[in-house]
């Protein structure tokens, strides 16, 4: 989603034109007013998704989760991983019989999880579509075995969790586990897109819960403050339900420069004021409605 991540340096270079060098006031309320019921709508798709009766998840099912660190001998193996080459060097475990997911909340749903196999294909799968480079020098871990485990699964309700198969690498301490739930188990949340017309400011690289109660949030922005060219300052507020937040971010303040737009991006940080602590809340992006990766 890099996109997502520049497109507000370069609204705030746009807006500059061509005036007199300076400061330049903004209304933020009619950035924040155009997004608010994208905010609201986020947050009612979750609290739906949380409350129904399936097991839905918003990440794809099934990736590699790395247990241990590299050896320094082993060179190429995370780029290895990272682009999905990974094979197995010898028959690996059938499938087992039904197991359960356990939910957050206690309740299990029985499911006949996927052979060791089915696992390592479809994590291979996951791997290379997000892969940053195919690595055709790497050459390919080799999966020597795998056994049943339990490990979590991130939920719309909560963290669950599920069967999966750890699988043993030769020549290194390193395991993979992989959640080995079929997809035709679960619902994916799958992410929004920006609506239409609507400004992109919105996307948030971090959130902490602070005191106030409030949150820290990190976001792509202008490299600097509005006093300085190439520099703006920002506002934003929380909309909050039960379980769930959204923050809108607005640009108050700019810096109309002279010249060439080639301002740097850059990052600010904000804190936001919530209603109530964020307590066991997640903090949702606005325009995909899924968790901000980094939380504290």
């Amino acid at each position: 989603m890099r996109w997502l991540r520049i497109v507000p340096v370069l609204a705030l270079v746009v807006a500059a034109g061509c005036a007199t060098a300076g400061p330049r006031e903004l209304d933020p309320e009619a950035t924040l007013a155009t997004v608010r019921p994208t905010a609201d709508n986020v947050l009612a798709r979750w609290d739906r998704a949380a409350t129904s009766n399936e097991i839905t998840v918003y990440q794809p099912l099934g990736a590699f989760r790395q247990v241990g660190d590299w050896e320094p001998a082993l060179g190429d193996s995370k780029a290895a991983l990272l682009a999905g080459l990974v094979e197995a060097a010898g028959a690996l475990p059938a499938a087992p019989d039904r197991r359960d997911v356990r939910l957050h909340d206690g309740r299990t749903r029985p499911v006949r999880p996927l052979s060791a196999a089915e696992t390592l294909d479809r994590a291979k799968r996951l791997a290379m579509r997000d892969a940053p480079s195919a690595c055709p020098t790497c050459s390919p871990l080799r999966v020597a075995g795998a056994r049943l485990v339990s490990a979590a699964l991130g939920t719309v309700g909560g963290r669950a969790t599920a069967p999966a198969w750890e699988l043993r690498l030769e020549g290194s301490a390193v395991r993979l586990v992989a959640v080995a739930v079929p997809d035709s188990a679960v619902t994916e949340l799958e992410a929004f897109g920006r609506p239409e017309g609507q400004n992109a400011g919105s996307w948030i690289e971090r959130a902490d819960p602070v005191d106030g109660p409030a949150l820290a949030v990190v976001f792509p922005a202008a490299p600097y403050g509005a006093d300085k060219p190439c520099g703006a300052d920002y506002t934003g507020e929380a909309v909050e339900s039960a379980r769930a937040v959204v923050v809108l971010l607005a640009t108050i303040r700019y810096y109309e420069k002279e010249g060439p737009d080639d301002c740097p991006a850059g990052v600010q940080q904000l804190t936001i004021p919530l209603r109530r602590p964020l307590g066991d809340r997640v903090v949702l992006q606005l325009f995909t409605g899924v968790p901000v990766e980094k939380m504290g």
